[in-house]
């Protein structure tokens, strides 16, 4: 939470609403319950999250284990988008 508070900040700082997070080499080990929590919960409470904020989220190719978080941050109406592909990744956030 920390991270994601920082990242806000320093985009609201410079004028930036979008975001490039490279979790290719972070395999999500957080339970379904603890997804659900921050997406539900944390991501909701504090003052300092642009809700409005673009999220491409790179992971690796085989790697299924963002893919609630994507769900459970979609379903709270935060704009999360997962890629396999930098490039694709890349063009979201600038054609969004």
């Amino acid at each position: 939470m920390k991270q994601n508070l920082e990242a806000h900040a320093f985009g609201d700082e410079l004028g930036i609403g979008r975001y490039l997070v490279d979790a290719t080499e972070a395999v999500n080990v957080d339970s379904t319950l603890e997804n659900y929590s921050f997406a539900y919960t944390d991501m909701q409470t504090p003052t300092g999250i642009n809700k409005a904020a673009i999220v491409a989220l790179l992971v690796s190719p085989d790697d299924h284990s963002h893919d609630f978080i994507e769900t459970v941050s979609r379903n709270v109406g935060l704009n999360v988008t997962i890629f396999r592909d930098r490039e694709l990744a890349i063009h979201h956030l600038l054609t969004i």
